[in-house]
């Protein structure tokens, strides 16, 4: 349970973070136009946000199945990995501004960092995946 109960930890503060940069790439403009109509900036927060649904599909796929081992782990594994990749786009969007204190931003994605390392990060909840399989 403390797996699935992580997974979803994790998706609320990626989702915070997530949230936070597409309401930035909205409001931020470059050159007269708002850097979301940027379509490199398009392509990687569609991505963000494909990797956020699977992350909350297998998470509460996980809860309905609870007590799963096997899709414990899976669930913390794949929200782990998420929320790697959610810290790096949200920071690389927001550029320099993400790592101020003035700007919210730093509030979910320090989190996300300290959660993906809880229970040994995305590696471990692999293995506890291949361990619960074979067992």
């Amino acid at each position: 349970m403390w797996r699935i109960g992580l997974a979803a930890e994790i998706l609320g503060v990626a989702g915070a973070a997530f949230d936070n940069t597409m309401q930035y790439i909205k409001d931020r403009k470059q050159f007269g136009h708002p850097i979301g109509a940027n379509q490199a900036i398009r392509h990687r927060a569609a991505r963000v946000a494909v990797e956020f649904e699977k992350a909350r599909c297998l998470a509460y796929e996980a809860a309905w199945r609870a007590p799963d081992r096997e899709m414990a782990a899976a669930a913390a594994n794949v929200a782990a990995t998420m929320a790697e990749l959610v810290f790096q786009e949200a920071h690389q969007m927001h550029g320099a501004i993400g790592y101020t204190r003035e700007y919210p931003l730093h509030r979910w994605t320090m989190r996300l960092r300290v959660l993906c390392k809880e229970l040994g990060g995305a590696a471990a909840h692999g293995l506890a995946v291949t361990a619960a399989h074979v067992a």
